[in-house]
């Protein structure tokens, strides 16, 4: 396994981790195409490894779609969180000599228009943190 612990206790090298996954992803399978090939002819080959590849590139750009849709949860609720934060640190800025507006409870201490932060332009679907496949499991099918 990449990145595992060996029996001396010293873990694998890049190069090992590397050669580890090749063969995971290669395996036998490679050497065995050509004689798949020579037993099914051209057309059933061609036309069944064109709809594997197709079916591998849609399966990659739903993984991505997720991640992506997984960072923008995180910020969302990263958001929230800190806008909680303004607010409740904005409530004790407010004197009692603020202007009540339209019978609320609570006076208007924050501006309407404020000043735009920094993360603001930023996409929200970008992927800028690893969040890996059991964490989106459970955020998008929680039970």
């Amino acid at each position: 396994m990449a990145g595992g612990i060996t029996e001396t206790g010293e873990p694998y090298s890049p190069f090992v981790g590397l050669v580890y996954m090749f063969n995971l992803i290669v395996g036998t399978g490679a050497l065995t195409l050509p004689r798949a090939f020579a037993t099914a002819g051209w057309a059933v080959s061609l036309s069944l490894i064109s709809f594997l590849a197709f079916m591998s590139y849609m399966t990659t750009t739903f993984v991505i779609e997720a991640m992506a849709a997984a960072n923008a949860q995180l910020r969302w609720k990263r958001r929230e969180e800190e806008e909680v934060d303004d607010n409740s640190d904005s409530t004790s800025e407010c004197s009692d000599d603020d202007v009540m507006v339209r019978g609320r409870p609570e006076p208007e201490c924050r501006p309407i228009l404020s000043v735009q932060r920094s993360s603001a332009h930023m996409d929200h679907f970008d992927i800028v943190e690893r969040v890996e496949m059991g964490q989106m499991a459970s955020m998008f099918f929680n039970k």
